[in-house]
């Protein structure tokens, strides 16, 4: 690499167009190990270590999404609803910046949406109105699967309820 391009991604770093991953050489192959690491550790229920990688992900690759999304299942797997929601909600706030409308946007308001049910009902309704507005037929296939999985929850108590 020359002296300008070393430049113009030290320019890009800055700027906020790369972050260390990129910088520091990693491949998105490598990034995916680390995750897949994470992914491991929070479906043993090692949400501590989760944590940790997913931490080190949104560090190394902050513009993904994803990142951000497992680290805040993992805190909310530890039982740091607040903190999870703090995490979703910064996510959230780099969307609207990008202009993002995807399927990982319609998660995260998922996600807010349940982490703010038990506490903040206006909350949790903002959240799922912002899904539902997404425009994108990745989002909105999303938001029609988890509307679809709650529809029949409702329908499953209903039919319990009255069977007791």
């Amino acid at each position: 690499m020359d002296v300008a391009e070393r430049e113009q991604m030290l320019k890009d770093f800055a700027d906020g167009a790369i972050g260390f991953a990129t910088l520091g050489g990693l491949s998105d192959g490598d990034l995916f190990a680390i995750g897949r690491v994470g992914a491991a550790a929070m479906q043993a229920g090692r949400f501590e270590q989760a944590i940790r990688v997913f931490v080190a992900l949104s560090t190394l690759d902050p513009r993904q999404p994803k990142h951000a999304f497992h680290l805040a299942l993992a805190q909310q797997g530890q039982g740091d609803l607040d903190g999870a929601a703090h995490t979703v909600r910064q996510q959230l706030r780099q969307a609207q910046h990008d202009g993002r409308d995807d399927d990982i946007t319609a998660r995260l308001y998922l996600l807010l949406a349940e982490l703010l049910g038990g506490s903040d009902q206006a909350g949790a309704l903002d959240a799922l109105n912002a899904a539902v507005a997404l425009k994108s037929p990745e989002a909105q296939k999303v938001v029609t699967a988890a509307v679809g999985v709650a529809a029949s929850d409702v329908a499953t108590q209903a039919r319990l309820a009255e069977s007791n």
